[in-house]
């Protein structure tokens, strides 16, 4: 059989997955598993941790305005 789908023995057809699907560690999950032992962080974490960098820069730029 070639290509996605396959025919079901009752005469549907269906896709069949692929074999990338089944791997386990794809994707964000792989950031989630014992084999990343350097640093462990939340995606909430790491927006939460942009965000306010931007805005301390943010501010350092107006601070520096009104003081010149």
């Amino acid at each position: 059989m070639a290509g996605p789908l396959a025919k079901r023995s009752d005469g549907a057809v269906s896709r069949r997955r692929s074999s990338a699907a089944g791997r386990g560690k794809s994707g964000s999950s792989y950031f989630y598993t014992d084999a990343s032992s350097v640093l462990k962080l939340s995606p909430q974490a790491v927006i939460v941790a942009a965000i306010s960098f931007i805005v301390f820069v943010f501010v350092l730029h107006i601070f520096g305005k009104l003081r010149s």
